[in-house]
C-alpha cells in the first residue's frame, strides 16, 4: 500500500519527510510532557533545599542574637 502510493504520488522523499516529521513532533511532545517536568521537579527540589538552608540559617542567625541579647541584658542589669 505505501509503495503504490508512493508510485502514485511521485514524491517519495515527501512522503518520507512528512512520516519524519510526524515522528519528530511526537518526539517533542513526548519531550514537553516527561522530560520538562521532570526538569522542573528538579530544579523545585533544589529550590526547595535551597529555601529551607536560607530559612534555617536565618532561623540560627535570629536565635543567637535573641541568645545574646538576652546575656547581654542579664549582664548590664547586674
Amino acid at each position: 500500500m505505501i509503495l503504490l502510493h508512493l508510485l502514485i504520488e511521485g514524491k517519495p522523499m515527501n512522503f518520507f519527510l512528512k512520516k519524519a516529521g510526524r515522528v519528530l513532533q511526537s518526539l517533542d511532545l513526548v519531550i514537553v510532557l516527561v522530560l520538562l517536568p521532570l526538569y522542573f521537579e528538579v530544579q523545585l527540589q533544589f529550590y526547595h533545599r535551597f529555601l529551607n538552608f536560607v530559612i534555617l540559617s536565618f532561623t540560627i542567625y535570629n536565635s543567637t542574637q535573641f541568645c545574646l541579647n538576652k546575656i547581654m541584658l542579664t549582664y548590664e542589669y547586674k
